[in-house]
């Protein structure tokens, strides 16, 4: 299998793990695309998940009151921040770039909502079937693809 074989824009249809858990439900969405430069971005979410409710000028001050976390006790805005920290851990996203060999294929990761996982690797096993593209991790996890046409 080459990169020009794999680039494409794919949409998230499945992400079960091998116990039959679902991480993000039953309906994940997500985008992966596979540039025939080599590079490559993934951003997939849970299906349902809660509206912050904050224009953006209040979740940045929520933001900047996190450095002195008491000052958010009676402002009304902890409900926020609770939503908040419950959208951005039903979603992830990271980009960089990839290479192929064989039936593996391996994200350099130069940028991802996990600051830990910046200047990593992320290997998987893949199987490329017409507009359906099958990645599983070596922890069991199992994400089906389909093409974008």
């Amino acid at each position: 299998m080459t990169i020009s074989e794999l680039a494409g824009r794919y949409r998230l249809a499945s992400w079960r793990r091998t116990d039959g858990s679902e991480p993000f439900g039953p309906h994940p969405k997500g985008v992966l695309t596979y540039g025939s430069d080599g590079q490559m971005s993934v951003m997939f979410s849970a299906s349902k998940r809660v509206p912050i409710g904050l224009p953006l000028d209040e979740l940045m001050e929520v933001k900047s009151r996190l450095k002195r976390p008491w000052t958010l006790l009676g402002s009304g805005l902890i409900g926020g921040l609770k939503r908040y920290i419950d959208g951005v851990s039903n979603f992830m996203a990271y980009s960089g770039t990839y290479e192929v060999d064989g039936t593996t294929v391996r994200h350099h990761l130069d940028l991802s909502l996990i600051a830990d996982w910046e200047g990593t690797e992320l290997e998987r096993s893949f199987v490329l079937d017409g507009d359906s593209l099958t990645l599983v991790a070596p922890e069991g996890d199992i994400l089906v693809w389909q093409r974008d046409s």
